[in-house]
């Protein structure tokens, strides 16, 4: 019906017909179809759009009259459209009025009287015919006029005209009239569907009357739906055919099944033919007899309502609605009355569901289907396929060939009670009835229909169901015995539904596969450990519980279970490893405890046995995790963990102090490791499962005094240009160590060499091995500290260093007990003292003066400063300090220290080294401390190590609060504690407090005291002068001592500048400079008269070599030196600056010397010198004039 083409006729007068002008107008005419685009508007409904319309052209006397007959037809039998053709010129009166006017007329008033059917005048013109008569002078009314004047009696414009020719072809010349034709077309329709919607209405509200008519109804309403479809108006027709469905579905409910037949008839094959075909049975003929079945007719409904669908592009929906119809009209033949064929309702919903398929792969044969769409799709025919499935499975219940148990069983058993009986079966599906007679064929068609529907689920990504049906597949393989492929897919089906949460399927495949291993031998322990450790999680919970398929005792059958598996897991290698078990939840409880009599520590730990039997005997083992890597494992073996809680402590033998997470926990049984993961690493970890909710805080693994420890520090004694090294120590604490390994690794770009370690202190009975990344050191005492110095390298800038430091022990008293420490060490290789140095040429002296802060907010006591040459050919002097005295240097007080080196008859030094003894205030606070605790605790000898090691904290802890005591003890040496209200020693921590502040102990012994070392070079000059502006009386040469200066007076004074050249290189004994001397301008103190500015010649002295090695460099007391007089006047009376005398050396070149400007250092003598000006005294007379007229 979706072919039908709208019928639309043509008239025209005979001779024009049978011209070769009209075949080839009408040839031109039908290659305008399909029309395109063509726009509904009706008042009803929204606007509808037909895409193409394609039209029938008929010729006007071969259409009958209409039919008289009371059976509604498709509104598309008749025309909509009746086009006359005039052939004729358009100046051509006579013709038109002797004979075109009437023939027209004739038609129009034939076409004019039939309903719902539009008309149109089409004058066709040749274009040689119009130009020709096309002149100014032409009449203005034309043949056309007086057409549309004769017969356009409404507004309507139903006359065309239309320029054509077969030689001249323009496509244009169409475009009037394919618009009037679907203006026509669309108007005929819109009029015939108001008309047959009207009579819907009608009808329907009749329903209530005697005499009305379903099937008439249905006859009348299922026209306006052809008509819909012919018009490919999919939507609106599919909406006739649901309202239909409708009304079929109320009637069924009012049981008023008067109109039709019985229920069902079934005829031959009716099982089995097409669901979707409506051309299988006669089924118009049947309504309008009144006699078509309820099962025919609503299977004609579906049929018709699915075709359209696939026109809508919604073959999606095809699967739903046919799944949908086929069950639940398959429980309506199933309840009723009505005596069927053995397994009818199955063979029909079986084959019915296989048809589907077929058509809907049929329809999409040329559609391209992709993404969802395509899942959805296949997802749709899957679920046919396995309905399809089921009814297999009830008739191979039925017959015997599968049992009456799931996934087999179902609700709805067969049609009827069945008596395996050839000669009975009627159905017609070949593939249904050599089934039931064999169960190969069954089998092969139950596996392929299985595998079709799995196959299109995986497609579509319905993974939930096809996991099903593999489970389907796994019960027919346990029913006919083939355990092997049964366990296998049990087994691995679980995993599956895990992840996604499908508990309740899940559980029944547990149960299925423990059902399928209990039938013979367990092939494979670790299958067996895997499968029942996946069953137990169900275990854990009521709602678990009731979902086990178990007969009998549950938890006597769980605890067997639990005994099959440690059997099994003591043949299991490798260790399997089963992560996250939710039986079983560890807590712990509290900070960790140090044992206190050997290394070690106990950890409390709570585990929760979720399961509802007891553990069979296991290890417990809890990791505990640092920042820095290391990690340190607590073990405890359990002979049985009662369902609920159980309180263990576990013991790790080698522990670090610090702060840890709970990183895992295990539970082992032989071979089987249930291991739970507490700190979790990556960002995809974002649940907390319930194990973690317990272990989320920290756990504090305390300090044990006594135990082996491993620090690392700077070195006592460090000496700057020289190799870096670092300072490990070692203490045995408790501990006669047997042999321990120490394994040292650098971190971020620290490379060390332990080959290159070297000990400070006592060398060990036994010396250590060193190899390139470890140090050995074998049979040390307990309570010794051995100190290894290991040089290292850095190639970052970075003033941190890290290491980590892994020891590996074994005690005397332990042999068979190999305890592992690992830990990351820093170190800040920063020195806490910054130096800097001024110095200062005076002849053939140097003054250095050096600065010492600190570069922390720590404070710093400086014990000694001491500078001395390289080589001891010159005498350095130190300027004097209180003996004995310590300087506290902090950033903001920095310490200063003098050295004066004279040159004499020695050299120059090539360098000097400048040594520091210092230590930090805490570490002098922490020594008095120790001596105090030592001091008072030696009275008390039942107090224990834990005691003294409490009080130093708490006095640590008091004078970290407050720093006023700070500037009292750098003052008086008096160490001031800070009350302290919360100490817990009594008299013990008040003794220790009063010696402190009343007592000073020695600890001033080398061995407390850090030493640092750096090289100091020896600054060099080439020449040093000493510039000096010296005064005499007028006329004397008398130096001015005591005779007055005044204002105004001359006053004779000499430049004189001696020079030096010890201080730079050798060359400088045996050359000469040119140097210039400037005095200052002081304009508004000294007038200044002669040479104020010169040049003059320098030159070196050298005195006798002592030795041939090297040159003197030592000139005479004086060396050699310039003076010049120059006259000064004084402008002002005061104390009075002397100007400044400023030497520089000229550039020399040539020679053996090739210095550009040689280095020079000027000291003006007389810089702190000021001289007194008295004003200058006198008499003067003033005549001034009284009274002038």
């Amino acid at each position: 019906m979706s072919g039908e083409r709208v019928l639309v006729s043509y008239h025209a007068p005979n001779a024009y017909l049978a011209s070769e002008s009209w075949k080839q107008m009408r040839s031109a005419l039908v290659s305008q179809f399909p029309l395109r685009n063509l726009h509904w508007k009706s008042p009803s409904r929204s606007i509808k759009t037909i895409q193409e319309l394609d039209l029938n052209l008929v010729a006007f006397d071969s259409l009958h009259d209409e039919h008289t007959s009371q059976v509604p037809a498709t509104l598309l039998e008749k025309p909509l459209l009746n086009i006359y053709i005039v052939a004729c010129e358009d100046t051509d009166f006579d013709s038109y009025k002797n004979t075109i006017k009437k023939q027209i007329k004739d038609w129009h008033s034939v076409v004019a009287s039939r309903k719902h059917q539009e008309w149109l005048i089409l004058h066709v013109v040749r274009p040689d015919a119009r130009t020709a008569g096309g002149n100014f002078f032409q009449m203005k009314y034309s043949v056309f006029e007086r057409i549309k004047t004769d017969f356009n009696a409404e507004k309507r414009d139903r006359c065309v005209q239309m320029v054509w020719s077969a030689l001249q072809e323009n496509p244009a010349v169409w475009a009037d009239l394919i618009s009037k034709t679907k203006d026509g077309l669309i108007t005929a329709f819109e009029s015939a569907v108001n008309q047959r919607e009207e009579d819907v209405r009608r009808s329907e509200s009749q329903r209530a009357m005697p005499g009305w008519n379903f099937c008439t109804f249905f006859i009348l309403k299922e026209s306006l739906a052809s008509s819909f479809q012919g018009l490919s108006l999919y939507e609106d027709a599919y909406m006739q055919y649901a309202e239909l469905e409708s009304s079929f579905q109320q009637v069924l409910k009012e049981k008023n099944a008067s109109w039709f037949g019985t229920f069902i008839q079934p005829s031959p094959r009716d099982d089995s033919l097409p669901l979707l075909s409506t051309d299988k049975k006669p089924y118009r003929d049947l309504i309008l007899a009144n006699t078509i079945s309820v099962f025919d007719l609503r299977t004609y409904i579906l049929a018709r309502q699915c075709t359209l669908l696939w026109k809508l592009g919604r073959i999606n929906d095809v699967g739903r609605a046919v799944a949908s119809f086929l069950s639940t009209f398959g429980r309506l033949l199933r309840d009723h009355e009505t005596p069927l064929p053995e397994f009818f309702v199955e063979s029909w919903i079986y084959s019915s569901c296989l048809s589907v398929v077929e058509q809907c792969d049929s329809w999409t044969s040329n559609q391209s289907l992709e993404g969802a769409k395509l899942a959805v799709y296949n997802a749709s025919k899957g679920e046919l396929l396995e309905l399809a499935l089921n009814q297999l499975s009830a008739i191979g219940v039925a017959v015997g060939h599968l049992p009456s148990e799931p996934p087999f069983s179902s609700s709805s058993g067969p049609s009827s009670s069945v008596t395996v009986d050839l000669l009975k079966l009627s159905i017609s599906n070949e593939d249904l009835l050599a089934g039931v007679s064999a169960r190969d064929v069954f089998d092969r068609n139950y596996i392929d229909t299985t595998n079709r529907a799995i196959d299109l689920y995986a497609k579509a990504g319905r993974r939930k169901f096809a996991l099903k049906l593999h489970g389907s597949l796994a019960a027919l393989d346990l029913y006919r015995g083939r355990l092997d492929a049964a366990q296998t897919t049990f087994a691995s089906l679980p995993s599956h539904y895990a992840p996604h949460m499908w508990t309740s399927l899940e559980a029944f495949m547990l149960c299925r596969a423990l059902h399928a291993y209990s039938k013979g031998p367990i092939p494979d322990s670790r299958e067996w450990v895997s499968l029942v450790l996946s069953f137990m999680k169900l275990c854990i919970d009521e709602l678990g519980m009731s979902l086990v398929d178990f007969q009998g005792d549950v938890k006597s059958q769980i605890n067997d279970l639990l005994e099959s598996v440690q059997n099994a897991a003591s043949q299991l290698d490798p260790e399997l490893v089963y992560p996250d078990h939710p039986s079983i939840q560890v807590k712990t409880v509290g900070d960790a405890r140090v044992v206190g009599s050997k290394d070690g520590a106990f950890l409390d730990v709570v585990i929760r046995n979720r399961l509802p039997c007891a553990l069979p005997s296991c290890e417990i083992v809890a990791v505990l995790a640092g920042r820095d890597g290391e990690s340190y494992q607590f073990t405890a073996d359990v002979e049985s963990a009662i369902s609920g809680e159980t309180a263990l402590t576990l013991f790790s033998p080698s522990v670090s102090p610090g702060m840890y997470l709970l990183d895992f926990t295990e539970l082992r049984i032989s071979g089987l490791v249930l291991q739970w993961l507490h700190k979790k690493t990556t960002a995809k970890s974002s649940k907390t499962s319930a194990n973690d909710q317990y272990n989320l805080v920290p756990t504090r693994i305390p300090l044990d005094h006594r135990a082996l420890s491993v620090r690392l520090a700077h070195p006592k004694e460090v000496r700057l240009g020289e190799a870096s090294q670092a300072l490990v120590i070692l203490s045995t604490g408790r501990n006669s160590i047997k042999q321990a390994i120490l394994k040292i690794t650098g971190v971020g770009g620290v490379g060390l060499r332990c080959q290159e370690t070297s000990i400070p202190g006592s060398i060990p009975t036994t010396p250590p091995i060193l190899t390139k990344d470890t140090i050995t050191v074998t049979d040390v005492p307990e309570d010794t500290e051995i100190e290894l110095l290991i040089p290292y390298s850095t190639t970052t800038g970075s003033d941190t260093i890290r290491v980590i430091i892994g020891v590996d022990y074994v005690s005397s008293s332990e042999p068979t007990v190999q305890r592992t420490m690992q830990g990351s060490k820093s170190i800040v290789t920063s020195l806490p003292l910054v130096i800097n140095v001024q110095d200062f040429f005076r002849g053939t002296r140097l003054f250095s003066k050096f600065t010492i802060s600190a570069t922390t907010l720590q404070s710093v006591r400086v014990f000694s400063v001491d500078l001395v040459p390289s080589d001891g050919t010159v005498q350095i002097m130190k300027a004097s300090h209180s003996k004995g005295a310590v300087v506290t240097v902090t950033p903001n007080q920095p310490a200063h220290f003098l050295f004066h080196l004279d040159l004499g008859a020695g050299s120059v030094p090539e360098m000097m080294h400048l040594t520091i003894k210092y230590r930090l205030l805490r570490e002098e606070v922490e020594l008095l401390v120790d001596e105090a605790i030592k001091s008072v605790f030696a009275n008390h000898a039942d107090e224990s190590e834990s005691g003294r090691l409490t009080a130093k904290e708490q006095v640590i802890t008091s004078l970290g609060r407050s720093s006023s005591w700070v500037e009292r003890y750098c003052v008086t040496g008096q160490l001031v504690v800070p009350p302290r209200e919360d100490s817990d020693l009594g008299d013990s921590y008040a003794e220790v407090v009063e010696l402190l502040s009343s007592h000073n102990f020695d600890i001033d012994s080398p061995s407390n005291w850090r030493k640092m070392g750096l090289p100091v070079d020896v600054p060099t000059m080439n020449i040093v002068a000493a510039a000096e502006l010296s005064l005499t009386t007028p006329g004397s040469a008398k130096l001015l001592s005591t005779a007055p200066l005044y204002a105004g007076q001359p006053i004779s004074a000499f430049v004189n500048i001696r020079t030096t050249f010890g201080w730079g290189p050798s060359e400088n004994l045996t050359g000469s400079y040119i140097l210039r001397y400037d005095i200052e301008e002081m304009v508004r103190d000294w007038l200044l008269s002669g040479p104020k500015r010169g040049k003059f010649e320098a030159k070196a002295s050298p005195c006798r070599p002592i030795a041939r090695q090297y040159i003197m460099r030592t000139l005479v007391q004086h060396g050699s030196s310039f003076t010049a007089p120059i006259t000064l006047i004084a402008l002002h009376h005061g104390e009075l600056e002397l100007p400044k005398v400023s030497v520089q050396a000229l550039p020399l070149a040539g020679g053996h010397l090739q210095v550009s400007t040689p280095s020079m250092d000027v000291h003006q003598v007389h810089g702190a010198e000021r001289v007194l000006v008295l004003p200058r005294g006198g008499r003067s007379t003033f005549v001034v004039e009284m009274g002038a007229t």
